[in-house]
């Protein structure tokens, strides 16, 4: 199904159907290329008949990865084009796309009409996206679909881990607790479970949340000390520090220091049977388990 969007005026009254925005690429000074919207074009340089001065023609965009792809319209440093209130866009099609990239930039244009501030007059239009709401809601499907998969092929452990980087006292909860609180987050920010993991240094910055939690370690400010030590001004350099190999033997005693102090939390808060009653697994003593 093809994506059809509708160019409106902000206020109709105010704003007169017959008198159309234009839109129209931007030239850099520097490089030459045109500029539409967030796209950019690389331009060759032809002789206009109309006068000395060269008109630059768009010749292919240039993707994000290096790569390349043709103009999908004729584009110069001249190009003006008029929309009027009332046409519709198949951003499917790659010259309405672009043209819509073109009309994005632009100070008249607002995203959606909760955005509209009535008392800029530079303001004055928008577009009516029928299947807005609906990608959005099977965007949001796709990624709590992604988020549940990633929480099944997790082990106790993980969810214990995943359960502490996202703010909860994992330590003193039931699995059931943990399950319960990964599953609603799963369903209403799955973001946060699939981004969590790919977080740099993430088991090592889980230990040191933890052991901050368990008072082994404290945070002053930004820093995390271990008792007068800075072990880093901020957590990617207190995380870096533990996963650095020259402190292996640090970071091992921290682990230990943490499973003990922990298992000592839970047992109060469980009682002895700690299985019975579900207590969260402790972190793994072994380094190779914790970069598993």
């Amino acid at each position: 199904m093809s994506r059809l969007i509708t160019i409106v005026a902000l206020d109709p009254k105010r704003y007169k159907e017959e008198v159309p925005i234009l839109v129209s690429p931007r030239l850099d000074d520097r490089t030459k290329d045109l500029l539409a919207g967030d796209r950019r074009f690389k331009t060759e340089a032809r002789r206009s008949d109309r006068g000395k001065e060269d008109i630059y023609y768009a010749v292919h965009e240039v993707l994000s990865d290096d790569k390349t792809r043709l103009c999908p319209m004729e584009l110069t440093d001249s190009t003006i084009i008029p929309l009027r209130y009332g046409e519709v866009l198949n951003l499917d099609d790659p010259k309405d796309a672009l043209i819509y990239a073109m009309l994005s930039a632009l100070p008249v244009f607002v995203a959606n009409k909760s955005q509209w501030n009535p008392g800029d007059d530079m303001q004055r239009c928008t577009i009516d996206d029928p299947m807005a709401e609906a990608r959005q809601i099977n965007t949001h499907a796709k990624k709590m679909f992604e988020a549940m998969k990633a929480l099944e092929g997790m082990t106790a452990v993980d969810r214990v881990n995943l359960a502490f980087f996202l703010g909860q006292p994992a330590h003193v909860l039931s699995s059931e607790a943990i399950d319960a609180f990964l599953y609603e987050t799963a369903q209403k920010t799955p973001e946060k479970v699939t981004g969590a993991t790919q977080t740099s240094h993430y088991k090592y910055r889980v230990l040191l949340r933890r052991s901050v939690g368990a008072q082994i370690l404290a945070q002053d400010g930004n820093a995390f000390k271990n008792g007068e030590t800075v072990l880093g001004i901020d957590e990617d350099h207190a995380t870096a520090y533990l996963a650095d190999p020259h402190h292996q033997s640090f970071t091992s005693s921290l682990i230990d220091k943490l499973n003990e102090k922990e298992g000592a939390v839970q047992r109060a808060a469980h009682g002895p049977d700690q299985k019975k009653n579900n207590a969260s697994p402790p972190i793994p003593n072994d380094l190779e388990e914790l970069l598993e």
